[in-house]
């Protein structure tokens, strides 16, 4: 089942409270270990942010053409400090007065979390941002897929499969000479790439894969309540995937 991302939209005037936390483990072929990623944003918007828009779609994908999203404006916050705990390794992010955001350090876990954990997501607030803690699952590292690495995607269209699992949705993203083509899925085990999203990539030899299987959660802070999206995400990638006949 696909997924519409919008076709963007004129800037609303807000006051308002919003975050944003993200924690990715990424397998890529070849690669011995995962890579990790972390990070977080919290402020006080006065204007909403719009994410990219879309600039055509087919089927279940959608073609982004490197359109630059709209950030809104905002006065970045600190929310305290900011933590994963329940998987392989409990992680904390602390926030950076100079960049005024929150990274994961990257000298620090090896691993996220395992299959089956089921992790807390949660940060300690702030006098400008209410704490929060949710509790999801963390998503299952994608396994079963095919084409395999390093095998070939069709332009005629590719049905691209996955062992299902209980994940909110999977992402299949094809990254080529600047254009962005991304698929979505329930996580049901497949996702059919037609040859028209294909076209897209005209004269591209390759493309970047990442297939992304996602564990999301909105919720709402404590006093000052800010609205706040948590993404888990667990990562198969192919770079120099070829794009044959």
């Amino acid at each position: 089942m696909g997924g519409d991302p919008g076709m963007g939209g004129a800037p609303m005037p807000i006051d308002e409270l919003r975050g944003d936390v993200f924690f990715i483990e990424t397998i890529t072929a070849g690669a011995q270990f995962p890579t990790l990623e972390g990070g977080a944003e919290f402020g006080h918007y006065t204007r909403a942010p719009i994410p990219a828009a879309a600039v055509d779609q087919a089927g279940d994908c959608f073609l982004f053409d490197g359109a630059a999203a709209d950030p809104g404006q905002f006065t970045a916050v600190s929310a305290g400090d900011v933590s994963l705990t329940g998987g392989a390794e409990d992680v904390t992010m602390a926030y950076d007065d100079f960049v005024d955001a929150y990274a994961l350090d990257p000298f620090g876990p090896i691993d996220l979390w395992s299959d089956g954990d089921t992790v807390t997501v949660g940060a300690d607030g702030s006098d400008d941002f209410g704490a929060f803690s949710t509790v999801l699952p963390a998503p299952e590292a994608l396994a079963g897929v095919e084409p395999a690495a390093g095998d070939p995607y069709s332009r005629a269209g590719t049905t691209v499969r996955w062992t299902p699992g209980s994940g909110t949705a999977v992402v299949v993203q094809l990254r080529a000479g600047g254009n962005l083509v991304e698929c979505t899925s329930a996580d049901d085990g497949s996702v059919d790439i037609p040859a028209a999203a294909f076209a897209w990539l005209d004269g591209e030899d390759d493309a970047i894969v990442n297939i992304r299987r996602l564990s999301q959660a909105s919720i709402m802070s404590d006093a000052p309540t800010g609205s706040v999206e948590i993404s888990l995400q667990a990562v198969w990638a192919s770079p120099g995937t070829p794009l044959g006949d």
